[in-house]
């Protein structure tokens, strides 16, 4: 049995338009893990298992370039304004996996990890706000709402994030 301490980051920003908005991402990919390391034939094999705090998380500014469908309803950009949404995950969740490679190894002091698993993040939770001219309309704000329904809808398959990772290792 092994222990294991990890940290994951990466982000990546991107513009793209879609149904008359301009967007513009940010997609935070960070992470860290404690996971526990079974070696089930005393070799490099191992089956691991262990809890992530999960900082994943995708920002999205929008801005309308014409009328725009918001849950039923048609809007135009100065009754949108800036679109700002976000979409989150569960920040303590389970990790299960296989790999090979042992970093407690006894007879090496550099050795190899390749890991194969998936983090069971939870379905997406969607925020949706705007500052447009309807931003405190009470029907509007019933639009939006629907919207953050949809987008949560078709986002559902993300619940489960795959992990494949290689690493090299060290032992004093």
């Amino acid at each position: 049995m092994n222990a294991r301490l990890g940290f994951n980051t990466y982000n990546l920003t991107y513009s793209t338009t879609d149904s008359d908005i301009d967007y513009d991402a940010e997609l935070k990919l960070q992470n860290t893990s404690l996971l526990l390391d079974w070696h089930p034939f005393s070799g490099v094999f191992r089956l691991s298992g262990g809890l992530i705090n999960n900082q994943n998380k995708l920002g999205l500014t929008g801005t309308p370039t014409g009328t725009t469908t918001i849950g039923n309803s048609s809007y135009t950009p100065a009754e949108i304004g800036t679109l700002t949404g976000n979409v989150g995950f569960k920040k303590t969740v389970p990790y299960a996996g296989i790999g090979w490679g042992n970093a407690a190894a006894q007879d090496k002091h550099f050795g190899f990890n390749f890991d194969i698993g998936v983090i069971f993040q939870g379905s997406p939770s969607v925020r949706l706000s705007s500052n447009g001219t309807l931003a405190n309309d009470a029907t509007f704000q019933s639009e939006l709402r629907q919207e953050e329904q949809d987008l949560q809808a078709d986002l559902k398959d993300f619940k489960y994030y795959p992990v494949i990772s290689f690493g090299i290792s060290y032992r004093f």
